[in-house]
């Protein structure tokens, strides 16, 4: 039995419509903790 690839699993999540919404509203979001999360590596801060 194969699994998914996440790109695989993602592509139809995104195909069912509620699913889409949910994750264009959490986008915005979700950048926002990336760049975070780049930034305080690239001082080379912990959350600690």
């Amino acid at each position: 039995m194969n699994r998914p690839t996440f790109e695989e699993f993602k592509k139809e999540a995104l195909s069912n419509p509620e699913v889409k919404k949910e994750y264009d509203r959490l986008a915005p979001i979700f950048r926002i903790k990336k760049e975070l999360l780049t930034a305080r590596l690239k001082k080379g801060l912990t959350q600690k």
